[in-house]
This record gives structure tokens, C-alpha cells and sequence, in this order.
């Protein structure tokens, strides 16, 4: 065999092996985004699920139905977005947080109607942006929502829209 054979074998090996190399290497990505993608969207579902619940519980305590509430569901649920969420998304789970613990101060302050409707319209607000900031980095061309219930407005109150 003559040296320009070798080098046109040799050439087409490795060639070859690049091709094998860059296409695992592409593979791999492609399967990590997509692991990465399904861990969000379980994740931020979970969050919302335990969000309904503990904002359930928080109904009932305020109607004395309930002594107190179990927030192990809610922080478990919280920390795992913490530990798997990109920074947006754990700010907006957060400050859901936040609101919830507000909530929880003005149940023990026996907050009148109108304080409740307040705190209430908060969670959800922080609910909103928490849906929207998970729908971005899940879909960056989904668009935002603007409410996440068809609840009415109340009779003679003026239609709002909310952010």
C-alpha cells in the first residue's frame, strides 16, 4: 500500500470517528434537554398542585375548620423547584411564598373582608406570574397569560384586567 492510500484510509477514519463522536455528543444534549425539560414541567406542575392545596387549607383555617396548617407538601414542593428551576422561576415561586406567608398573618390578625380580598387577589396574582414564567422557559414563544380562572368580577365592581 502506498503512502497516499494510507493517508486517504487514514483520512476517512478519522473523519469517521468524528462524525461518530459529534453525533453521540448531539444525542446526549438532545436527551438532556429534553430530561431537563420533563423535570421542570413536573416540577413547577407539583408546585401548583401543592399551591392549590395549601391555599385550601389556608380557606379553612381562616374559617376555623382547620387548627392549623401542614406546609410539609408546600415546602417540599418549593424546594424542589429550588433545586431544579432557573432563576426566574424560583423568584416567582418565591415570591408565592412570600404571599402565602402574608396570608398566614392575616388569618392570625382575624383580617377583615376586604384584607382578605386582598391577600387572596396576591396568591393569585403570584400564582399568574409563576405560570408565566414557567410557560417562558418552557416554551419562550408561548405567550403570557393574563388570568388564570374565569371567576367573575363582582356585581357593581368595574372589570379589571389583571396583569
Amino acid at each position: 500500500m502506498d503512502w497516499e492510500t494510507a493517508l486517504s484510509t487514514a483520512t476517512g477514519v478519522l473523519v469517521t470517528l468524528l462524525g461518530v463522536a459529534v453525533g453521540a455528543w448531539m444525542s446526549n444534549r438532545s436527551q438532556s434537554r429534553a430530561w431537563s425539560r420533563s423535570v421542570l414541567t413536573d416540577t413547577s406542575a407539583a408546585l401548583l398542585q401543592e399551591q392549590a392545596t395549601t391555599y385550601m387549607g389556608l380557606v379553612r383555617w381562616r374559617s376555623k375548620e382547620l387548627e392549623r396548617i401542614d406546609w410539609a407538601g408546600w415546602n417540599a414542593a418549593l424546594a424542589r423547584v429550588q433545586l431544579v428551576g432557573p432563576p426566574s422561576i424560583v423568584e416567582a415561586a418565591l415570591k408565592l411564598d412570600a404571599a402565602f406567608w402574608r396570608i398566614g398573618a392575616g388569618i392570625r390578625e382575624n383580617v377583615d373582608e376586604v384584607g382578605w380580598g386582598q391577600l387572596r387577589d396576591e396568591v393569585e396574582l403570584r400564582r399568574l406570574e409563576f405560570v408565566n414564567a414557567a410557560r417562558r422557559q418552557l416554551s419562550p414563544s408561548a405567550a403570557s397569560l393574563h388570568r388564570l380562572v374565569g371567576k367573575p368580577d363582582p356585581p357593581n365592581q368595574p372589570t379589571h384586567q389583571r396583569p
